[in-house]
């Protein structure tokens, strides 16, 4: 150090600014890993309240098909109906490449379009059913396919085929021909 005092500065500043940027990068990366800790909890505390809303909303149709006994409902029922579809429309909206809440969101279609059929609203039903197989069709010709989801399709075609038969007996017998492929897969 006394021979060569620059070169002996010159390493004891490299070797603090190592040692102040080993700390803060140390200090830096704990701060980052609890932020990302908080965040996935954070995630998970959404994901949990979605849930709990998409239960929420199938109580909502569920209450609908409950009131098919009692007279003079339907407005009520259409009320919840509405209600469903709405809220689904917007968890679709915020979370549009969530393969479950699609699938769900389909099933929940294909029960309002059931609901809809009972009370001879034979467009509503009908827009529902073709909605939903649209959805499910989607996700049935992903490469990464849930079976369940060929089978929930075949379901849609299926109920779509009994609104049919009455009108159009020719369109029903082409609906639950489509579902008959679907089932065997």
């Amino acid at each position: 150090c006394k021979r060569r005092p620059v070169i002996a500065g010159l390493a004891a500043c490299l070797l603090a600014s190592i040692v102040i940027y080993g700390g803060s990068t140390t200090y830096f990366a704990l701060i980052s890993r609890s932020r990302g800790t908080q965040v996935e909890q954070e995630r998970e505390q959404a994901n949990e309240m979605l849930e709990g809303a998409q239960m929420a909303i199938d109580q909502l149709v569920d209450q609908a098909e409950l009131l098919a006994d009692v007279p003079r409902t339907e407005a009520a029922r259409k009320d919840l109906l509405a209600k469903a579809t709405d809220y689904y429309s917007r968890f679709l909206k915020r979370r549009p490449n969530d393969r479950g809440l699609q699938r769900r969101t389909a099933i929940l279609l294909r029960s309002i379009a059931k609901i809809f059929r009972q009370l001879d609203e034979f467009e509503s039903s009908l827009n529902a059913f073709d909605e939903s197989i649209e959805m499910l069709t989607a996700l049935s010709a992903e490469a990464s396919s849930d079976p369940t989801d060929a089978h929930e399709l075949a379901e849609s075609y299926i109920w779509r085929g009994v609104l049919l038969q009455p009108l159009d007996y020719q369109a029903a017998l082409e609906s639950d021909e489509q579902a008959v492929p679907l089932q065997h897969r």
